[in-house]
This record gives C-alpha cells, structure tokens and sequence, in this order.
C-alpha cells in the first residue's frame, strides 16, 4: 500500500477529531471515522455493526451490554502477563463489538537506578 492516497475531487479535506466531526455534522450523508466519544457529544448518528453472532449494534449498546464480553479469555488475569495471544476483534458472543482496541502502557517496574526516592513516584 502507497503512502499517499488517491482522494475523488469530491472528497472533503478535514484534519483531526474536531475537523471530521464537523465535516459529518455540516454535509448531510457524509460519512467520516471518528472516537464514538465525539460523536456523541455531537449528536451525531452512530452507525450499528453487525457482530459475530449476526447482531447489530451501537459501540454503546456493545459497551452498556459488557466490555468484557469482548476480551473473553484472552486476558492474561496480571498487568505484567503476556498480552500476545489477546484477540479483540470481532468475538464471539450476541454483545460483542467487532471492532476493539486496547491501550497498553509500558511501566518500568525496577527503579532502583533513581537514587533520589522521591523521584521514583
């Protein structure tokens, strides 16, 4: 896949979450991708996906039914477990949302190079 992108003229230019949510507001039929969160906060329509089990949904339908339906058991039960095996995408299960991401934040747990203690919180 290219680097650049081969837009149609009628494609609209929008940058960021902001821009986006206001390219979908102001352009009746637009479609455009962005954080569920904006959206909300817009009023904007939220389209439904259809799941594993067949079953379409809003990510906050999904989200009111149970995240954790998501993960299944793919999540190691410790922070510092092995996330490798984890699979999000499109589960099984009649609340699952097909599109799932995660977050990880990497955490040095030894820092006992820091000579200063009140450095180390």
């Amino acid at each position: 896949v290219g680097k650049v992108i081969d837009w149609a003229d009628t494609t609209l230019p929008c940058q960021g979450s902001g821009g986006v949510t206001d390219c979908i507001r102001d352009n009746e039929g637009a479609i455009g991708y962005i954080d569920a969160g904006h959206g909300r906060d817009e009023g904007l329509t939220e389209i439904e996906l259809r799941n594993l089990a067949g079953i379409y949904q809003s990510s906050r339908e999904a989200a009111e039914a149970g995240v954790a339906a998501a993960a299944g058991d793919t999540l190691p039960s410790r922070a510092d477990g092995d996330f490798s095996g984890v699979q999000l995408l499109n589960q099984p299960g009649e609340v699952t949302w097909p599109m799932v991401a995660m977050s990880y934040f990497y955490v040095r747990k030894d820092l006992s190079y820091i000579d200063d203690p009140a450095e180390r919180s």
